[in-house]
């Protein structure tokens, strides 16, 4: 291995599927030798506690997710959220940069333009991790094919990375053609999978009928309770027990009533279910697809 370096990870759990991606790299470079300081929220700190990970909490005053609702509220009229953001946690990240020192800044996505923040102040290295699919200038696929409006966050992203010195892209190119003009500071590494440490339930080895996983995204999205009421109530009729995900932020209230073959869970790992699993019914999130086919 290349002499260790100081590593500057870049985190936050607002986004759904985009944190657990750069978590599996946080802890890839940490369990390799390097020195590695995240800043990222409370809930990135409770994930890495586990894992001797040190992490500095941001004391913005509003979250990304806050920041993000007030933009849509107001029309797409307000300041791009993802730079107001970055913009509020950028003193904090500069004293850190200041005593820490690294060598490389690692970002997500949604961290992206407080990394292109930090790489032009500080003359950082940035590496930035991609959850999915490219999505950048030439893509094979309009990037309204697969954005839902407003596009103006995602076409933000988009301008931030075009500065980062390394993409890492968590899929493989056979699932995600890239252009003929494929930037070469961009690679395709495979899904990049984590979960936070959590124990399989035990009920799901008790002997019976098959098991089925049915999930919905991290972050809630419209209509994604009608797919889940249907699922469930689809589920009832046949000769298989369910394990449904409902996060926090979904309207438990939307579901309707819960049939007799259904476990309702806030968390369980999806790899340990889907190890015993038949069938999985989802909104088709890259990472819970990629989990799927492994």
């Amino acid at each position: 291995m290349a002499s260790p370096k100081r590593i500057f990870v870049l985190g936050t759990s607002h986004g759904g599927g985009d944190w657990p991606p750069l978590a599996a790299v946080t802890v890839g470079l940490h369990q390799a030798g390097h020195a590695v300081l995240c800043f990222g929220d409370a809930a990135i700190a409770h994930d890495c506690a586990s894992m001797a990970i040190p992490v500095e909490v941001g004391q913005a005053a509003d979250s990304l997710g806050a920041l993000m609702a007030r933009w849509r509220a107001a029309g797409a009229s307000a300041p791009p959220p993802l730079r107001v953001w970055a913009d509020a946690c950028w003193p904090a990240v500069r004293a850190l940069v200041s005593d820490f020192r690294p060598q490389v800044v690692v970002s997500q996505l949604f961290t992206s333009e407080l990394a292109r923040l930090t790489k032009a102040a500080c003359g950082l290295r940035w590496c930035c991790i991609n959850p999915a699919y490219y999505f950048g200038p030439d893509s094979l696929r309009p990037f309204e094919a697969d954005f839902a409006e407003p596009w103006g966050p995602k076409k933000e992203l988009r301008r931030a990375i075009g500065e980062a010195d390394l993409v890492l892209h968590a899929t493989d190119a056979l699932f995600d053609p890239p252009p003929p003009s494929f930037p070469r500071h961009h690679h395709h590494v495979g899904p990049l999978m984590w979960e936070a440490t959590s124990e399989a339930p035990a009920y799901l080895d008790v002997p019976g009928a098959p098991w089925v996983l049915v999930t919905l995204s991290s972050a809630p999205q419209p209509g994604e309770m009608t797919l889940a009421g249907t699922a469930l109530q689809t589920l009832a009729a046949l000769l298989v027990r369910v394990v449904f995900t409902l996060s926090a932020g979904h309207p438990r209230d939307e579901l309707g009533p819960v049939p007799a073959n259904v476990r309702l869970e806030r968390f369980v790992p999806h790899s340990a279910v889907l190890k015993r699993s038949a069938l999985l019914v989802g909104h088709a999130g890259h990472g819970v697809v990629a989990k799927a086919l492994y």
